[in-house]
């Protein structure tokens, strides 16, 4: 699968997390995009780690940019879709 397309699916895995630990840990509301960001970090490390690409200082800053982008791309993913679901019901 390309990159992208991981990162897209990826994203919405992410948003999927938090919603669960809402429901099942009682994750507070606040805390929701620290932990988004978190997890993307978290994901994208891993990633990286069992990549079997050679471990360099720059390859460890993309890894650490792209799960910056992929934990804050789905807290506004979520925050975007929340806001337009309000809007609609009035």
């Amino acid at each position: 699968m390309p990159e992208e397309l991981a990162g897209v699916a990826i994203v919405a895995l992410i948003i999927g997390l938090i919603e669960g630990l809402k429901r099942v840990m009682s994750l507070d509301q606040r805390l929701a995009p620290a932990v988004a960001v978190l997890a993307g970090l978290v994901v994208s490390l891993a990633m990286t780690a069992t990549s079997g690409e050679p471990v360099t200082p720059r390859l460890w800053l993309e890894a650490v940019l792209v799960g910056l982008a992929w934990g804050l791309s789905a807290v506004g993913l979520y925050s975007g879709g929340r806001a337009t679901v309000a809007a609609i019901k009035g």
